[in-house]
């Protein structure tokens, strides 16, 4: 094992343990935590990116990329490889997208959005049936910990409220209604 990836692991080690943590480590941590900010939300990468650490922060390039690194590793899973990143990534700003573009009634856009997370999902590979254990496993198991990168938990109430919505729209029936409450992992209480 390289010394780079022992220093990290230590640093992610003191990080969840009840250690208290040095100036430095907070230091550490609150760099990786820019890094990721500004990939999802600024949509900053590679050079911009690294420029964007150095300029906050006033730290070297070698560091600037260090933290780069280490800021994926430390907000992905142990399993998961670049690819999945930049696919949780790209889901994220879709989904962005999707609810500026249904905010503003630009349903051209939000049906483009729709075929654009269609292919970030890989749902048009192969003849795979399209089903909410499949969808679950491609969106909602990006990160290990939500929490930990600011996703806020969504609500049982704030599903309901969705699946309402839908059900009014797409005129369902009680039955569809309720399957798809079941497959979003609540118990229908009708």
């Amino acid at each position: 094992m390289k010394q780079d990836d022992k220093t990290f692991l230590q640093l992610v080690e003191r990080f969840k343990s009840d250690q208290k943590l040095t100036e430095a480590d907070l230091n550490i941590m609150e760099r990786w935590k820019f890094v990721h900010d500004s990939q999802i939300n600024s949509f900053l990468v590679g050079k911009d990116l690294e420029q964007a650490l150095i300029d906050k922060f006033d730290i070297s390039i070698r560091t600037a990329r260090y933290d780069i690194a280490n800021s994926k590793k430390f907000f992905i899973t142990e399993e998961m490889i670049d690819k999945d990143y930049w696919r949780g990534l790209l889901l994220r700003w879709q989904l962005k997208g999707l609810k500026l573009s249904f905010d503003n009634n630009n349903f051209k856009e939000f049906n483009t959005g729709i075929r654009n997370l269609y292919m970030i999902l890989g749902l048009g590979k192969g003849d795979k049936n399209v089903n909410p254990k499949m969808l679950r496993q491609n969106v909602f198991n990006f990160y290990s910990d939500p929490k930990r990168i600011g996703l806020e938990e969504i609500t049982e109430a704030e599903i309901i409220e969705l699946v309402d919505e839908i059900t009014a729209e797409e005129k369902l029936t009680p039955e569809q209604k309720a399957k798809i409450l079941r497959d979003a992992g609540v118990q229908p209480n009708s």
